[in-house]
């Protein structure tokens, strides 16, 4: 992950994506670009996130290394989302991994810096409990489906989303 000192880069996706909309304080000044490789992690279960990334171009996968060797995929993201809210709100999280699986580029805020001043903002945490009100009721509409549809049909879903 590297960071792109590309300011008017940086302002065409704040206002294409209304970034600074999300919140309840004035942004510019904190917020990040950032070019995250394919195969590269956003996130990764050894190392407490640093960022409050906002994915604005690229897809990426959440996953998690199970005990036994194995890796279960849990979500796929796409623009525009938030990565790194459950980081942000809950303490002791479950270790998952975030990894690009194409070129990204993510708007990003420190939680070392703006941590006291995110979980503040009732602007952000309205917005962030809609972004997961939405996600949860994709979730549940995903999980409905596998239950009702063979596995090669599935298969070919997840074979086609992640092309």
């Amino acid at each position: 992950m590297e960071e792109i000192y590309n300011n008017d880069l940086k302002q065409y996706l704040i206002k294409k994506f209304n970034y600074d909309k999300l919140f309840g304080f004035d942004i510019q000044k904190h917020v990040k670009l950032f070019f995250i490789p394919k195969k590269d992690h956003i996130i990764q279960d050894t190392k407490t996130p640093e960022y409050l990334f906002y994915l604005v171009k690229g897809k990426t996968k959440l996953y998690e290394n199970l005990e036994n060797g194995q890796v279960a995929l849990i979500d796929l993201f796409t623009p525009a989302c938030f990565i790194g809210e459950i980081e942000l709100t809950e303490k002791n999280t479950t270790p998952l991994n975030v990894q690009a699986i194409e070129d990204c580029l993510c708007l990003g805020l420190s939680f070392k810096d703006l941590k006291t001043t995110l979980l503040n903002d009732t602007v952000l945490l309205r917005n962030l409990l809609s972004y997961l009100s939405h996600k949860n009721m994709r979730n549940i509409q995903v999980a409905a489906r596998n239950q009702s549809y063979s596995l090669a049909k599935r298969l070919a879903s997840f074979i086609l989303m992640t092309e």
